[in-house]
């Protein structure tokens, strides 16, 4: 690696001598109007590439949504937003006959408010879990809604704190038949969005959390099982 950083200024010398000698004696010549619709053109193609990446780390550094509830807070909301983030799903559902008739997902759900400096709600009475499974032409897409998302939720939480809370949600749409149904034996990954935060006080505020995402893998599930069960067997 250090051998190639080394020779990097050497090779860009080298392009850079057969780019302004070599080649304008190889190529025809170019009308002027010509070179500069060309130099546009890389011109643009070079500033909306940079737009792109800078726009895909602010993403990574500030995940929307950003506005809060006064928009004009969205300085100290970015700084200081808390988090949530999914721990465990435990799925559930219930066949009649040919048809699925009940299902549900009991979520773990983490709730940090490390940076977040006052005390706040975190309601979820109008989150949604989007679920995906399979793959290619098979992908089927269910929703879920939390079946009750009143009650100690609606306690507030202190500042600076954190905790994990159990919500289940329940799958709409239902019953329908086990080709259309979720499927909890392929991999499957799962969304939570419509997460709010709400201050009250001197200074109300609230604001959308971002979207949190939760995969689970089988073959991993299984490593994770077959490693955990090896371990056990090893203790006795």
């Amino acid at each position: 690696m250090s051998l190639l950083k080394s020779a990097l200024p050497a090779f860009a010398t080298l392009g850079w001598w057969l780019i302004d000698h070599l080649l304008p004696d190889l190529l025809p010549k170019v009308p002027v109007r010509t070179a500069w619709v060309v130099v546009i053109v890389v011109s643009l193609l070079l500033a909306f590439g940079f737009f792109a990446k800078a726009w895909r780390a602010l993403l990574d550094r500030f995940p929307r949504p950003w506005l809060p509830k006064p928009f004009w807070r969205v300085g100290f909301w970015l700084k200081h937003r808390p988090l949530v983030a999914i721990l465990q799903v435990a799925p559930k559902a219930m066949f009649v006959d040919t048809t699925m008739n009940a299902c549900s997902l009991s979520l773990t759900i983490s709730r940090g408010f490390a940076k977040f400096p006052r005390e706040a709600v975190v309601r979820f009475e109008n989150s949604v879990i989007s679920l995906k499974s399979g793959t290619g032409k098979g992908v089927q897409r269910h929703t879920f809604r939390p079946v009750e998302a009143g009650g100690f939720l609606h306690i507030p939480m202190k500042a600076n704190s954190a905790d994990a809370v159990q919500i289940e949600f329940s799958a709409s749409g239902l019953p329908v038949l086990p080709s259309e149904a979720p499927d909890f034996q392929s991999d499957y990954e799962i969304e939570l969005r419509g997460v709010i935060v709400e201050s009250k006080g001197p200074k109300p505020l609230s604001g959308e959390l971002p979207l949190t995402r939760w995969t689970m893998s089988q073959d991993a599930h299984r490593m994770s099982h077959f490693q955990h069960l090896a371990g056990a067997s090893q203790q006795g």
